[in-house]
């Protein structure tokens, strides 16, 4: 069974999105001269709180019958499933998750590569815009739109997201992969430009 501790800091990054945010849970009464803020992000209640070691190394299935199912912790989960080409249950979790907060990036790159694997492409393109509305950095649905754009000879819109890709600054290893990937697929892309018949691009001279 897939447990939380690292799979969830995988999804979220740092400890947003993980069952021991802090940061993310209130407690007690307003406090006067305040202005009244509407969060965009349901916030979780310190009243239902469990400690850190409590959790740690709890199993996902466990931690959400406990009544814990956030955003990250469903598509942590989700995207377990995914792994195991389980995407039924899959999609089950990323629409779970969304349900919670519609504004999940993570949620709509999971349910996207859901679609993929049914075929549904627009809806994948669909949940991939979505994402990088959401979040301009979600590498993996930049390099997944520009899959599908260079499967439809969307050319330019898929270099569009190569670039970007390659652009930003990696935060971890799996952004480093990723952009690797993405400067890749852009050689392959100018190689093939430059080596085919007819007009030569102004990049190949």
């Amino acid at each position: 069974t897939q447990v939380i501790d690292v799979a969830a800091r995988r999804v979220a990054g740092d400890r947003r999105g993980t069952v021991y945010e802090d940061d993310q849970r209130v407690g007690g009464e307003p406090i006067e001269g305040f202005e009244e803020v509407r969060h965009t992000v349901p916030m979780l209640s310190l009243s239902n709180a469990r400690k850190t070691e409590e959790l740690r190394g709890m199993p996902l299935d466990q931690v959400i019958a406990r009544g814990q199912a956030t955003a990250p912790i469903l598509t942590t989960r989700g995207n377990a499933h995914f792994a195991k080409a389980n995407f039924d249950l899959a999609m089950s979790d990323f629409e779970r998750a969304l349900a919670v907060n519609p504004s999940y990036a993570p949620a709509l790159v999971g349910r996207g590569k859901v679609w993929r694997k049914k075929g549904d492409d627009d809806k994948a393109l669909a949940d991939f815009d979505g994402a990088i509305a959401i979040d301009d950095r979600s590498i993996e649905s930049r390099l997944a739109r520009a899959d599908i754009q260079l499967g439809r000879r969307n050319q330019q819109a898929a270099l569009a997201d190569l670039n970007r890709v390659v652009e930003l600054k990696p935060r971890d290893l799996f952004e480093m992969l990723a952009q690797a990937a993405a400067k890749a697929r852009i050689k392959s892309l100018e190689r093939d430009t430059c080596g085919g018949g007819g007009q030569r691009d102004a990049r190949c001279l």
